[in-house]
């Protein structure tokens, strides 16, 4: 009998892993491998393998955001645990001869959230396969760090440029080479425009010899500009009404405002190569790291070390009252009783006063 192989795509963020995950659990056209959906145990299919896997491997109780999106309690998560896992070996036994794909976005993180979590999945892997392939797109520093802020920055409520909040930690990825095996995980430059077709799920299928599939659907973190986002870093920095909505109305606004300021600014977010110098210095052995895995290309280089850009929080603060007049005929009616203080307080209460337009 032929061996049978698991492939595990490691989801680090904002390196396309929702539209990998979309696309093969919609369609893979390979009759020699599958992408189990774990529809036995009644979870919503989004792709995404993460609330299951985690659930299933990890040995104690973790504030997990999925558990906590399914209101799942501690005294509660054996029972998940256990119907989780029945799922898990159906799926897998249902064609014994068959290769799979998993996919997670949390993945990538697991070493650091259940030391020995990644221990513990392949030995629960070991069960149903002979071989092992681990597959990371793994983002170069200054490109991660600025769609990492820009998220931050416009659903979590990220009021600090302090880089230790959107540094990677690439380090995370060797915790699985030595589970796995280096020569079992394939670390790939996320470089979209190096893609065959520029088409992410057809770079994975090719890499990982699965027959060739093109993406259907491609899900994009829309990008808002730099003064949008010097905006919000200026609300969420300063005096917010936000204890006045309930959390679940809170987040829906924030939705509301983002899609309310991403319509004006042209310039695009860009940090200085001071700031990422420093973050480089802040985490030297790891980046020394990732370059040697990666080769020095994947390292920044003297041009875009010496570029400019944001630098700091300040930097930011000042770029947001450029935009005062603009919020002031977002805000409406509700902007009449804001005085003119020009600085980024004012930036910050007529932001509240376009939240209370928008839940009225």
């Amino acid at each position: 009998m032929a061996a049978r192989r698991c492939v595990v795509h490691i989801g680090m963020p904002k390196t396309g892993s929702s539209t990998i995950q979309l696309n093969l659990s919609k369609r893979l056209d390979d009759e020699g491998y599958f992408y189990p959906n774990f529809n036995n145990a009644n979870v919503i299919n989004t792709g995404n393998h993460s609330g299951f896997l985690t659930t299933v491997f990890f040995e104690s109780y973790y504030p997990y955001h999925y558990w906590k999106s399914l209101g799942i309690e501690s005294a509660d998560l054996s029972f998940f645990r256990e119907s989780f896992s029945e799922a898990l070996q159906a799926e897998f036994c249902v064609d014994g001869s068959r290769n799979v794909i998993l996919s997670g976005e949390d993945l990538f993180h697991w070493g650091y959230m259940d030391s020995n979590v990644i221990h513990r999945f392949k030995e629960g892997l070991a069960r149903f396969f002979d071989e092992f392939l681990v597959v990371a797109y793994v983002r170069p520093l200054r490109s991660y760090m600025q769609s990492a802020f820009q998220q931050l920055v416009k659903y979590h409520d990220q009021s600090s440029l302090d880089f230790g909040h959107v540094y990677p930690e690439y380090r995370k990825l060797k915790k699985w080479q030595d589970v796995f095996g280096v020569d079992n995980v394939m670390l790939i430059p996320f470089k979209p425009e190096t893609f065959p077709e520029n088409d992410m799920v057809l770079d994975f299928t090719s890499r990982i010899g699965v027959k060739e599939q093109r993406s259907d659907t491609k899900l994009v973190n829309e990008s808002i500009s730099l003064e949008a986002i010097a905006v919000l870093f200026a609300y969420h920095a300063h005096f917010r009404l936000k204890d006045r909505f309930p959390s679940a109305v809170y987040g829906k606004l924030i939705y509301k405002l983002v899609d309310v300021l991403s319509s004006f600014g042209a310039e695009k977010l860009s940090f200085s190569g001071g700031y990422v110098r420093r973050a480089i210095s802040g985490h030297q052995e790891d980046y020394q790291w990732i370059v040697e895995q990666m080769g020095e290309e994947f390292a920044e280089d003297a041009g875009s070390l010496g570029l400019s850009g944001i630098d700091s929080s300040i930097d930011l603060l000042k770029i947001s009252t450029l935009s005062i007049p603009h919020l002031r005929e977002l805000a409406g009616d509700f902007s009449s009783s804001i005085p003119d203080g020009g600085g980024p307080q004012t930036v910050a209460n007529l932001v509240d006063g376009i939240m209370s337009r928008l839940s009225s």
